[in-house]
């Protein structure tokens, strides 16, 4: 799960893709940073940085008394991270989550954005975040709700079987649903020695004009996808372009727009 391969294979494309990414998860990212409580002079880890679309708000919101590391486990993703967004209150730093490079006690706060499903060892990861924030520190993460409520994520993973080319998960799987069960991961915070543990279901709207569009993103987006693909020739692809096609059809409107929706989670946890 912690393989940094696929994610730097991704690196370029969620790099140039990153702004529109931006645009689609702003109601999430907003509900990160109010339950966060951002404020000058904090010093702040980001975890799962990716290619770094929240370090501007948190960069912003600590001043320059204030530090962010933003990290990664995959060497691309902070390269890219530091090239779009590098600010003299920020540190890039290669690290994953289940091992936090970090003495005991030093955070005031942690925030880890659709990370922590893909953590070698969740409970373990999240008993790493409490070891490195000061007591009363706030861990803020996100993570997906689970699939059947959302649309965005699992209609891929269906055009995929219905050519022959995969699965479609359940939540508790590997990948981007396995925290999604309702109620665990918040059990999983308290079991690491969190407290005061909170949930908020944040409803999200992916908007293309168009299937290619559409295409264009989930290949570049989803390494499941993409190797998939990859593994077969011009008919695999064709035959998925028409099974998501139809997939995505109650949602598409008469001129061929696609908006697709999806549910996040923000879990705040006090150290």
């Amino acid at each position: 799960m912690a393989d940094p391969s696929g994610w730097d294979a991704r690196a370029k494309d969620w790099a140039a893709n990153s702004s529109d990414f931006e645009k689609f998860v702003r109601p999430l990212t907003e509900k990160m940073l109010e339950r966060a409580q951002l404020g000058a002079g904090q010093r702040v880890l980001e975890l799962a940085c990716g290619p770094g679309g929240l370090v501007p708000p948190i960069s912003a919101a600590i001043g320059p008394e204030g530090s962010l590391v933003a990290a990664d486990i995959a060497p691309k993703m902070v390269e890219a991270a530091k090239e779009l967004h590098s600010a003299d209150n920020v540190e890039f730093l290669e690290m994953g989550l289940d091992w936090l490079n970090a003495p005991s006690g030093v955070a005031d706060r942690i925030l880890c954005r659709f990370g922590y499903m893909f953590a070698t060892d969740p409970g373990s990861a999240l008993h790493e975040a409490r070891r490195v924030l000061k007591g009363g520190g706030l861990l803020v993460s996100a993570i997906w709700g689970e699939p059947d409520v959302n649309p965005y994520g699992i209609k891929p993973f269906e055009a995929l079987q219905d050519v022959g080319a995969g699965s479609v998960p359940v939540a508790g799987d590997p990948g981007q649903f396995r925290l999604g069960e309702s109620g665990l991961f918040k059990e999983m915070n308290l079991s690491a020695g969190f407290i005061d543990v909170q949930v908020d279901e944040v409803d999200l709207l992916f908007e293309f004009p168009t299937l290619g569009d559409l295409l264009d993103w989930v290949t570049s987006q989803s390494q499941v996808v993409a190797s998939a693909l990859a593994s077969g020739g011009p008919s695999l692809q064709s035959d998925f372009d028409d099974a998501l096609q139809r997939r995505v059809e109650p949602w598409t409107d008469s001129s061929g727009a696609i908006a697709l929706p999806g549910v996040a989670l923000v879990v705040t946890a006090e150290a």
